[in-house]
């Protein structure tokens, strides 16, 4: 009777290990575990966050994105949360569709306002506000404005007097080497180096567009800040801001017109200005050649080398996110790390990237307090796996026996 208890016993565990793996399989934890089995990875970081979410709390961020003005961001997290299956309110999704003509204006001129100004209160001008300091015209225009109190002895700012000459002699290097004026450097500039200093110009601009909103993180403006004071070769600064020499040219009417015929004003009004170099180039009343002597030595090369890893990473997460998410990022980035992995969240996220950080914040890239759960998820595992290691060694072994003993008792009656 023992033995047959001890039977029924086995496979009553047999069959809660079963339960328990299939219940597990359709849990919380089974999410938790992937989790833990990926926890280095920023999409299942936020994949996880995201799935714990509820419907309230998406319609609350999209109709703060609508009090925000921005349209955009209130559609991708309307997107977003239908990934999720989350159903939200018909009148709200109403509220985020916008008419082709209201979205072409507002695209345009805020583009405008940003890159002729350098206003920047939105993600329209800020994409104006980087177009311009993509051809220089905007770096050059934060220069004479901060370098003029700078040199004067009064009260200046130090990050975006930085940023603009770094971003300023990076635009000057990319876009001599594409049109073929004289490299400021004197030296042959490749294929590497021109690919370098345009992520350097994008990062760079980034970064001051950042700061000109306050949506640049507090650690990354110490870190700028500590090298934006040894940036600035103060005489070379103000030889090039009090030089007589022109820096200006006049635009040529005929080739803006001629280079704005195969634009994709969608991907420029996105800030991807692939296609629309040339044009930009040709609307810019700047003179390159002249700009690189101007303004060579200016900066301190030692000093540049400390902030190249920072608007290289800044540049790059531009390249691949986007303008809406590269904001969002460097408002929650500590380093060039933190940015990297940003970058990485939107190979897989792509547009919505954005709306992910809005969501979650520093929480999109980090474990926090999930590290806890992830511990906890991989002990109990470890406990179940030992347990069914023991209960299948327990369930061979009394099977070995069974079959041993009717071996045994078979011979016994053939003798």
């Amino acid at each position: 009777m023992l033995k047959t208890y001890k039977k029924a016993s086995q496979l009553a565990s047999a069959g809660i290990l079963l339960f328990s793996a299939i219940t597990f399989t359709y849990s919380n934890q089974f999410a938790a575990l992937k989790l833990a089995l990926n926890w280095w990875d920023p999409f299942a970081i936020s994949h996880y966050r995201l799935s714990a979410l509820t419907t309230e709390q998406f319609a609350f961020e999209v109709q703060t994105a609508l009090d925000e003005d921005d349209i955009a961001e209130a559609q991708n997290l309307v997107a977003l949360a239908t990934d999720y299956g989350h159903t939200l309110p018909p009148e709200l999704i109403e509220k985020t569709e916008e008419g082709y003509l209201a979205a072409t204006y507002r695209y345009t001129s805020g583009f405008v306002n940003g890159f002729a100004y350098g206003e920047v209160n939105s993600v329209q001008t800020l994409i104006g506000s980087l177009a311009s300091d993509y051809v220089g015209y905007g770096d050059l225009r934060d220069i004479k404005t901060e370098g003029t109190k700078f040199i004067a002895g009064e009260s200046y700012d130090a990050i975006t007097l930085g940023i603009a000459t770094v971003g300023l002699s990076s635009s000057v290097v990319t876009w001599s080497a594409k049109v073929a004026t004289v490299n400021p450097a004197n030296a042959p500039v490749t294929v590497p180096v021109i690919l370098a200093a345009a992520q350097v110009d994008k990062g760079a601009s980034l970064i001051k567009g950042a700061y000109k909103t306050r949506k640049l993180s507090r650690p990354l403006i110490e870190k700028i800040t500590g090298i934006s004071s040894k940036l600035i070769n103060k005489p070379a600064l103000t030889k090039a801001l009090t030089s007589p020499e022109p820096l200006y040219k006049i635009p040529s009417l005929s080739k803006m017109t001629s280079a704005a015929k195969n634009i994709d004003y969608k991907k420029l009004f996105k800030g991807d200005f692939t296609d629309s170099e040339t044009l930009l180039h040709e609307a810019s009343p700047l003179d390159l050649a002249a700009l690189g002597k101007r303004f060579d030595g200016v900066i301190n090369t030692k000093a540049v080398k400390e902030l190249d890893d920072l608007t290289s990473a800044s540049g790059k997460l531009l390249s691949t996110a986007g303008v809406s998410t590269s904001m969002r990022a460097l408002a929650y980035a500590d380093d060039a790390k933190d940015l990297r992995k940003f970058a990485k969240l939107s190979d897989k996220f792509a547009e919505k990237t954005s709306s992910v950080i809005k969501l979650l914040g520093k929480n999109a890239i980090r474990l926090g307090k999930l590290l806890y759960l992830v511990i906890s998820v991989l002990i109990s595992v470890a406990i179940w796996i030992a347990w069914a290691i023991w209960l299948v060694y327990s369930l061979s072994k009394s099977t070995y026996r069974l079959i041993n003993r009717k071996k045994q008792r078979a011979a016994h009656e053939t003798l």
